[in-house]
């Protein structure tokens, strides 16, 4: 079976349309009062720190591995970031 154009650009553009979509539970999920706090004092020192790139990717390798989180989880977690990012 050959796919036509017009199909083709449909499928396309309907997959355009589900990566848009945001996972709502992303945003709204509840932080607790002192991790939020502390949360947006490393996320401003991080950002004011002008880093390279190996020094980002050596506190984002020391979060990751903080949270305990498995490869297989951080591929799922960054294809639901990716898509709240866009």
């Amino acid at each position: 079976m050959k796919i036509t154009r017009k199909q083709l650009k449909e499928m396309v553009r309907e997959e355009l349309k589900n990566l848009k979509e945001v996972d709502p539970a992303l945003e709204k999920a509840p932080i607790p009062g002192q991790v939020k706090r502390f949360m947006a004092k490393f996320i401003d020192s991080v950002g004011d720190a002008k880093l390279n790139r190996m020094k980002k990717m050596s506190i984002l390798y020391k979060v990751i591995k903080a949270l305990g989180v498995s490869p297989k989880e951080l591929v799922l977690y960054m294809t639901k970031i990716k898509k709240g990012l866009k």
